[in-house]
């Protein structure tokens, strides 16, 4: 029995296809979908102890706390760019006094400067104002003798997470920045600092650490075998669940491993260290918009029976929406939730999803599919078996067979992902063989919809000269390649001869090319341009979030996508110009017209009487000026059909002047 539904807000009495809004990007990696706008909730937990004033260089440096507090507003501002549904605040620990939020028991020796909330311009304001004033009268310093417990801290910070009603699609983290080395008096208090840690990491928050070198004459941090900050980060670690495993392999970024091949996440105590401010921002930026895996893999290199390895696939480029308008009630100003249901066109009644059925014509005969039938896994399962992995090696081809109007949308980058021994070295010997060779991959990736064929483009591990510190990292760019009949090839008009073109114009021609080529570089690359459009949507939002008058005033937006008037005014490219137009005869202004201005009289077009001549149409865009008789005779002529509209005559005939003309210059 079949159902003839619509949803409320569709004319149409049924859906004639397999897609709809759950299953209509099949191809899509559907698995984990939401990581691409997912929500992160950052809580810095700031060391404010005495020793945190104390400069570890010299005395005109700033002291450890007001970097931290400056490098936390620079990241703030960049949240409300990056996120705005992001969470961020900040816990002092160490402090004179206590504060926390309502409903929030106050912890001894913490203040909770900034709740878990959408970074504000008043939030960022008052952290700004703290680090030019330097007054921190507000939560004040503890003695310096007086033993302190971070355990307490750990608890206010499980309170503050509890509070902020984070659900399972955010990314929790804890960023610890401090200069000291163990913030626990007993062992026993190390122990239950511990135990917290663990909980953490049950928990799914992330923990790293931002450390900065002690005053002297203190010894340097002790970051050895078993010392504190160790054994806090390894339990918060090893208690992560296996969803989260690879976010916090990434916790430990290439650039700061060093490039170490051997086990992704380990954990690097020396790069923990931030030397001074411009380290603690830049390593603040890489953990806040590290490469985020939204899904793990098999990759089989071959049939049943060849070796795999485990990849990991991450968003290089993740696409950002405008946020949907929220619909508030009139009278309270509260939001309002909105439902969707589909009924029956019979007799009005509710339809659950099992009611409905799909539609397919297949042949001209339309075909009826329970929503069951047609699920991805149970297709997926059917087509390719239980067993078949996920991406499958096909074969490879050279690198100059990869056309660029295959990449037609975002690419995913695969690293190798430690789930599995040896997936590195594999994935490293890999991309060194197709680099050396000049070849690209073929594979078939399926997840859990649709297959798709796609391209893997190797891309070998790079150091910045410099400073040695990975710039790319190894693995394979996998663009999804379009099938056939998603590719349109516009109509062009045939080719000129060079027979049909005079000395001078292919002279003129020539010097047109050579005179207004762009010069060498990145700088006029199209990609490579600002846009004038996000520039301003940027300023605009600086403008708000901080008060300025005047947008304009901060930086002039130059749109660098116009003609440069100044460079194509060069006297040499004009007069190039003007000798090709000459040379084409081109000349006059078109004429200016206006929607009170009377059409003109449509002249008669003189038949084409040879095939020169019907090329020189053609070239000439005249064959929609000619009438539909006319094209029909020149269809019968070459033997075409004369039925369907005169625009359908005429890109008939454009096609057989086109192959026409490719024909004989092969010959």
């Amino acid at each position: 029995f079949f159902w003839r539904t619509r949803p409320p807000s569709s004319s149409h009495p049924m859906d004639e296809s397999f897609g709809d809004e759950v299953d209509e990007d099949l191809d899509e990696p559907e698995e984990k979908e939401p990581t691409f706008y997912e929500k992160d909730c950052i809580l810095f937990l700031i060391d404010a102890r005495p020793r945190m004033m104390q400069p570890a260089v010299n005395s005109t440096a700033e002291p450890p706390l007001v970097q931290a507090l400056g490098a936390v507003a620079t990241s703030m501002r960049g949240r409300v760019i990056a996120g705005d549904n992001d969470l961020v605040g900040v816990l002092l620990f160490g402090t004179k006094h206590a504060m926390a939020p309502e409903g929030i028991i106050p912890a001894k020796n913490t203040f909770v400067l900034l709740p878990l909330e959408v970074p504000s311009a008043s939030s960022i304001e008052k952290l700004q104002t703290l680090h030019a004033s330097r007054n921190f009268s507000e939560f004040g310093h503890m003695d310096e003798q007086e033993p302190f417990d971070i355990t307490a801290t750990f608890w206010q910070a499980s309170d503050l997470y509890k509070q902020s009603r984070t659900n399972k699609a955010t990314r929790a983290r804890i960023f610890i920045l401090t200069n000291g080395d163990c913030p626990c008096p007993t062992p026993e208090a190390i122990q239950r600092a511990e135990l917290r840690a663990k909980d953490f990491g049950e928990a799914g928050v992330i923990v790293e650490p931002f450390l900065f070198p002690p005053a002297p004459p203190a010894p340097p941090l002790d970051l050895s075998e078993g010392s504190f900050w160790l054994r806090i980060i390894s339990a918060a670690r090893k208690a992560l669940p296996e969803a989260v495993v690879d976010d916090a392999a990434g916790a430990v970024d290439e650039a700061e491993a060093g490039g170490a091949l051997s086990v992704p996440g380990a954990l690097t105590p020396a790069s923990w260290v931030c030397e001074d401010a411009y380290q603690l921002e830049a390593r603040l930026v890489r953990a806040q918009h590290r490469r985020k895996p939204y899904a793990t893999l098999e990759f089989r290199l071959g049939p049943a029976g060849a070796p795999s390895l485990c990849v990991k696939m991450v968003t290089v480029i993740a696409p950002f929406s405008r946020p949907a308008a929220s619909k508030l009630d009139a009278k309270t100003n509260e939001p309002l939730v909105s439902e969707k249901a589909s009924v029956s066109m019979v007799d009005g009644a509710v339809l659950a999803q099992d009611d409905m059925y799909k539609t397919f014509d297949f042949g001209g005969k339309m075909l009826y599919f329970n929503p069951s039938d047609i699920s991805t896994s149970t297709v997926a399962s059917d087509l390719f078996g239980k067993d078949e992995p996920p991406l499958l090696l096909l074969g490879f081809r050279p690198l100059d067979a990869l056309k660029p109007y295959l990449n037609m949308r975002n690419s995913t980058f695969l690293e190798p992902s430690d789930r599995a021994s040896g997936s590195v070295a594999q994935m490293q010997a890999l991309v060194d063989a197709m680099v050396t060779k000049e070849r690209f991959a073929l594979a078939r990736y399926r997840k859990s919809g649709a297959p798709s064929l796609v391209a893997l483009l190797p891309q070998q591990r790079e150091e910045d000269a410099l400073s040695g510190l990975p710039r790319l990292p190894c693995g394979l760019h996998m663009i999804y390649l379009p099938f056939s009949d998603a590719l349109r090839f516009p109509e062009l008009p045939p080719p000129i001869p060079p027979s049909a073109l005079t000395d001078e114009q292919l002279y003129a021609a020539e010097r047109l090319v050579q005179t207004l080529s762009l010069p060498a570089g990145g700088a006029h690359v199209v990609a490579a341009l600002p846009n004038p459009a996000s520039e301003a949507h940027f300023q605009a939002i600086e403008s708000a979030a901080f008060t300025h008058a005047a947008v304009s005033a901060l930086h002039p937006v130059t749109d660098t996508t116009l003609p440069d008037a100044a460079w194509l005014g060069d006297p040499g490219r004009a007069e190039a110009v003007s000798s090709f137009l000459d040379a084409f005869g081109v000349t006059g202004e078109p004429a200016a017209g206006g929607p009170t201005d009377r059409p003109a009289k449509r002249l008669k077009v003189a038949v084409p009487q040879t095939q020169d001549e019907w090329m020189q149409a053609h070239r000439e865009e005249r064959l929609a000026d000619m009438t539909a008789a006319v094209l029909k005779d020149k269809c019968r002529e070459a033997g075409l059909p004369v039925s369907g509209k005169k625009d359908e005559l005429v890109a008939r005939v454009a096609v057989y002047l086109r192959d026409k003309a490719l024909e004989e210059l092969n010959a």
